[in-house]
């Protein structure tokens, strides 16, 4: 079981381990497909069970906003089914040293979460796990299911 790591929202807090990104196969979401993830509002492929990654530890965390919204997040190393939008910053962000831009759902534009990405280039995909559907499994994606 995936146990999500839970953190409050603190402008100096920095997490206990960092961890390095598990590297997985990365291949393309299709919808029909077992372990595929779509999007709840309208079915969209956006990643793949395969993409699941461990980031800083794990790879569900519990996050929340300077605005007091908590997001559980699960850690992807591919999403091929959003579109990105707005400015990197690393304002705020869940992840030291790694700057966001936000996620949207690529057909219906609901947002799916944040890519983030280090200076040296390294990147992954942080996705809201209750906008996510599994194509044959539960819906949403329920935060403590492994593949």
């Amino acid at each position: 079981m995936f146990q999500p790591v839970i953190h409050a929202f603190d402008r100096g807090a920095r997490p206990e381990r960092q961890g390095a990104i598990v590297p997985v196969v990365e291949r393309e979401a299709r919808a029909g497909e077992p372990g595929a993830l779509v999007c709840a509002a309208c079915g969209a492929p956006i990643t793949t069970t395969a993409s699941r990654v461990e980031r800083f530890g794990a790879h569900v965390h519990v996050f929340s906003n300077p605005d007091g919204l908590s997001f559980e997040i699960g850690c992807f190393s591919a999403a091929p089914g959003v579109r990105l939008v707005g400015e990197e910053t690393l304002a705020f962000t869940w992840f030291p040293t790694f700057a966001w831009t936000v996620a949207l759902c690529a057909r219906c534009a609901v947002q799916l979460g944040w890519r983030y990405r280090s200076a040296s280039g390294a990147e992954f995909h942080g996705l809201i796990l209750e906008r996510l559907r599994e194509v044959g499994g539960s819906d949403p994606v329920p935060g403590g299911a492994e593949a």
